[in-house]
């Protein structure tokens, strides 16, 4: 089944909110629920895992291209990576500098 449901900027901005504090995807909706109940908020249709997931991805999109655009207009830059794993979670450095 599909439906064309468009999610006001108020409630996108929810959804951004849990997505850049590294709750997962498949958490989200439950916690907006209650984040809305305890507010008392009436909301009819929220999005599906799917459009959640979908979310995530577009924040992903725009943080690459303002880092492009910035990177665009510099001269001198200098990135340095570096990653580890400690207990089973990824942990991942990543620094930009440019003069």
């Amino acid at each position: 089944m599909q439906r064309e449901t468009f999610f006001n900027y108020k409630l996108r901005n929810l959804f951004y909110f849990f997505i850049s504090k590294n709750i997962g995807v498949e958490h989200i909706l439950p916690v907006v629920k209650s984040v809305l109940n305890l507010f008392d908020i009436s909301v009819d249709i929220l999005p599906f895992k799917s459009t959640v997931s979908n979310m995530s991805n577009e924040m992903g999109v725009l943080s690459r291209i303002q880092t492009n655009e910035e990177l665009l207009n510099c001269t001198n830059v200098t990135m340095h990576r570096d990653a580890t794993t400690k207990k089973g979670k990824h942990f991942l450095l990543c620094s930009i500098q440019h003069w």
